[in-house]
């Protein structure tokens, strides 16, 4: 693969097209936000209002959502397994959908996502994504990585956990 360099040069080589790539996502990942467009007021509205939440929950009559709190079911997780789609790409673990709809496996998974639950925990991997670039336009000038799109890989494990958290 070809890209520009970041003096508009053409690089070729692995390192250099992989350091560009690098570049490319930490610029668009860590960009300074000091300067973006944001609301102070708005912001004083959510801390107040996060602050108001935090001290109901303090207080001797709060009652809170024990239904949300149930213990997680073999059946909620083995719902999830079988409507996910098999042959989609998998995140850093390599672990795709097909592995995890095997019985034994959803036993695992139980454990996992109950102690994950219980503890609020969650595995570091989980916090790790593969960044494919993908290109937005094909007519467009593909050495240029401002011409691509990036898409991240999350563990199935971890997707699987969420929408289970959600449901």
């Amino acid at each position: 693969m070809e890209l520009y360099g970041p003096n508009g040069e053409i690089v070729t080589d692995d390192d250099s097209v992989e350091n560009r790539w690098k570049t490319h996502f930490y610029n668009i990942y860590n960009m300074d936000n000091s300067a973006a467009e944001f609301d102070d007021d708005f912001h004083s509205q959510v801390l107040s209002h996060k602050s108001s939440l935090e001290d109901r929950m303090l207080e001797p009559l709060y009652d809170e959502n024990q239904e949300l709190n149930t213990t997680i079911t073999i059946g909620e997780i083995r719902r999830l397994i079988y409507v996910a789609k098999n042959g989609k790409a998998c995140g850093i673990d390599s672990i795709p959908y097909e592995v995890l709809k095997y019985e034994s496996v959803i036993s695992v998974l139980h454990s996992l996502f109950q102690l994950i639950f219980e503890t609020s925990i969650i595995p570091l991997i989980w916090r790790q994504a593969i960044t494919c670039s993908i290109l937005k336009d094909k007519s467009s000038d593909e050495p240029s990585p401002l011409n691509y799109g990036g898409i991240s890989l999350l563990s199935c494990i971890s997707k699987l956990y969420s929408a289970l958290i959600i449901s």
